[in-house]
């Protein structure tokens, strides 16, 4: 009686089983949201793209004003940009490398406090041509007898005379 009774109760829900309608087409969504987060700190801080790809247009404030922010991968020695649009003219404070040359003082240990205030006495300091950059940079400025800033212990820092 028990195997009769399972039976029936096997042979009950296949059939409940099979009575699925299938796969259904469903209509296709042409909503989107209007923005996609892309760093958000608190309410008042965040950046959003407003693109659907991210290299499409400038990452921009919930409020709509453009941030200047890019994004770029160096993939063996090739730069890619993944994120944000040079749409911004963007002026450098000092001339870059590609601009001309500046003298800057740097040094490669600890510097006393104080060190980034105007009256700071830095005669100790080395002396360079800037703008300084890395050994992968074509544009690198070299130092007579100096073999690689990045190469010190801590980082670098520079002071524009």
């Amino acid at each position: 009686m028990k195997q009769q009774l399972m039976m029936l109760l096997l042979g009950t829900a296949s059939v409940f089983c099979s009575c699925s309608p299938g796969v259904e087409q469903h209509d296709k969504n042409e909503l989107r949201a209007p923005a996609y987060p892309l760093v958000t700190i608190d309410p008042y801080t965040s950046a959003w793209s407003f693109t659907d790809k991210l290299y499409d247009g400038s990452v921009r404030h919930w409020t709509g004003k453009e941030f200047p922010l890019i994004g770029v991968a160096k993939v063996d020695g090739q730069t890619y940009r993944f994120l944000g649009t040079e749409e911004l003219e963007l002026r450098p404070l000092v001339k870059t490398s590609e601009q001309g040359s500046w003298i800057g003082k740097y040094t490669t240990q600890q510097p006393a406090d104080g060190w980034q205030n105007v009256g700071f006495e830095d005669a100790a300091w080395k002396e360079g041509e800037g703008a300084f950059g890395t050994k992968e940079n074509e544009l690198l400025r070299k130092r007579n007898g100096e073999k690689n800033i990045s190469g010190c212990v801590g980082q670098p820092i520079f002071r524009k005379t």
